[in-house]
């Protein structure tokens, strides 16, 4: 006799994954969206009384690159520890921990928020790529395990958490024009964000003793270790071998690489390139288009490629592709968005290549696109993946797609390099400035 699983009561363990969503991409959004206005124009700025800038390093200049390496490669590190330590163990215990730590890492950040640094500048930077690198690892452990609790759900589950950091995006991004509008005080703007994201930390840690609770997750939960059990005999599924993961690749690769690819054309395009793009006339006094210089960034940018991202997030929940194989065509196609993106008005002062695409409508409704489908195919990979291979395995299918993720992070941040140095120096005209 079998017996129908228990329903999710009110969607409490999707709203609760999503709820993770949310938190483990809370730093990454949180830092990129502020940096222009805190950190490159106010904390590694100094200005002269008349406002012009007296002082900025280069490292002000290729803030968002060196955010990118010091925050995801410590993500990708311990996500890869924590993919090969031990199974054998509760997952939301070693959530709780990333949590801590991640809480730790945004009280330090605000505590410098009204220290003067202006005098040691520099100091001050590699202060803060110590502690992107110290909040980020902890945040790669953070979304490691909870691909790996989700996995072991429903598909729908996996999507909700991938919903949640796109949902993230556009919560900050909402916040930050909100910031902008009322107030021109960085500190103000800094310490709503970082107050904002403690207390949405807080309720994360708090979440994870209900989801214990909750029947449905424990169904799921206690299904998955009865699989396990019975697919090995015995407790011995803590000691999963390499043959073990290369199994698990070997039939899920596709989607994984399809997860590689989608992040790394994603994270090598935004935020790097897109806030650095700017209308055809960018100029203070010529500045025509509908959108006020003050808010462009903020909305063309950051809130708009967010919302899109959710968006194609929804919509892969909905309307998934009949053929899963066929989904590698569309993500590599995907990979034509970066020269695209690179020919549009991108940093018009210092780059050494024409301007392909003037209009600043080629770039919107590049973003859009982009943003949508980066959604779209993130979800279906991720969904995908665990599908792929035996329910005893679907933990760990879920926790390698994870790593794959944040490998494209990774790849695709440090990609950035390359398309700076490919804009600045490599072409034939002169750059206006250096």
């Amino acid at each position: 006799m079998t017996f129908a699983p228990p329903k999710d009561v009110y969607n409490t363990v999707y709203f609760i994954m999503m709820l993770h969503g949310i938190g483990v991409l809370l730093p990454w959004n949180m830092l990129t969206t502020i940096a222009p206005s805190y950190y490159i124009d106010y904390k590694l700025t100094n200005y002269y009384e008349n406002g012009t800038i007296s002082y900025q390093p280069s490292v002000a200049k290729d803030f968002f690159s060196y955010l990118g390496i010091f925050a995801q490669f410590p993500n990708l590190l311990l996500n890869l520890i924590n993919l090969f330590l031990r199974i054998k163990g509760d997952l939301t215990k070693r959530v709780l921990w990333s949590i801590f730590i991640l809480g730790g890492g945004i009280v330090f950040t605000i505590v410098f928020i009204y220290i003067d640094t202006s005098s040691w500048i520099i100091a001050f930077f590699w202060m803060s790529m110590g502690s992107f690198f110290v909040i980020n690892g902890a945040s790669g452990m953070y979304q490691n395990s909870i691909y790996g609790i989700a996995a072991v759900l429903p598909m729908e589950f996996t999507n909700s958490v991938i919903l949640g950091n796109n949902i993230c995006g556009t919560f900050i991004a909402v916040i930050n024009i909100i910031t902008i509008a009322g107030s021109n005080n960085p500190k103000v703007a800094a310490t709503a964000y970082f107050v904002v994201s403690l207390a949405v930390i807080v309720i994360c840690f708090f979440s994870i003793p209900l989801l214990k609770k909750l029947e449905f997750y424990r169904y799921y939960d206690d299904l998955s270790k009865t699989s396990i059990q019975n697919k090995n005999g015995d407790e011995e599924d803590a000691k999963i071998s390499l043959s073990v993961y290369l199994e698990v690749f070997k039939k899920g690769w596709q989607q994984m690489i399809n997860v590689f690819l989608v992040f790394f054309v994603t994270l090598t395009i935004y935020p790097t390139i897109l806030s650095d793009i700017v209308p055809a006339k960018y100029h203070d006094n010529d500045w025509t288009f509908f959108i006020s210089k003050k808010y462009f960034s903020a909305i063309t940018c950051f809130l708009f490629f967010n919302f899109f991202a959710s968006a194609g997030n929804m919509i892969a929940g909905y309307i998934p592709m009949k053929y899963k194989r066929l989904t590698s065509i569309p993500i590599i196609i995907r990979l034509l968005f970066i020269p695209f993106f690179i020919f549009c008005n991108f940093r018009p002062e210092r780059r050494t290549w024409d301007v392909v695409f003037v209009n600043e409508w080629w770039y919107i409704i590049g973003n859009i696109i982009m943003a949508f489908t980066s959604g779209y195919f993130s979800s279906l990979s991720m969904m995908y993946a665990p599908q792929a291979v035996d329910p005893s395995k679907s933990h760990i299918a879920g926790m390698m797609a994870a790593f794959f993720l944040i490998s494209g992070i990774c790849a695709g941040v440090g990609f950035t390099f390359f398309v700076t140095y490919f804009t600045e120096s490599l072409g034939p005209l002169k750059p206006i400035t250096s």
